[in-house]
């Protein structure tokens, strides 16, 4: 725990030109977080560069350092959904806060995450757990 953002990216991810993959996250406090995907290359403050997105608990979304609105704010208790779906034309990617779906967020994807590129689940914190 800290003042500072910190961030962690899953090992394994999805290496694939289609199919629709998820992954959740449990809030456990009144920290910040921002999930979301990213690429191996991608900075760990997810959604600061052009290799990542992410969605905050601040119901921003975010892709290189660009904040937008997006969903509902969330936090202690919450389950977010990282959702993804590669059959959408240009890939497609989007969040859920207790399985309300804020629809997509990211469609097209980026270009550094487009659909084939490999991508991984990716999390920022602050103040958290």
């Amino acid at each position: 725990r800290g003042e500072r953002w910190c961030g962690a990216r899953a090992t394994r991810g999805v290496a694939a030109a289609g199919g629709k993959y998820q992954f959740e996250v449990v809030i456990e406090d009144e920290g910040l977080a921002r999930a979301g995907w990213s690429t191996a290359a991608a900075a760990l403050d997810l959604g600061t560069d052009a290799s990542g997105v992410g969605y905050g608990g601040t119901a921003k979304k975010s892709h290189a350092r660009r904040f937008e609105d997006y969903g509902r704010p969330y936090g202690k208790g919450d389950v977010v959904t990282c959702w993804l779906d590669l059959d959408a034309p240009g890939g497609a990617c989007g969040f859920a806060v207790n399985g309300e779906d804020g629809g997509a967020a990211f469609a097209p994807l980026p270009a550094a995450l487009a659909p084939g590129t490999p991508l991984f689940p990716a999390i920022a914190m602050r103040n958290a757990q």
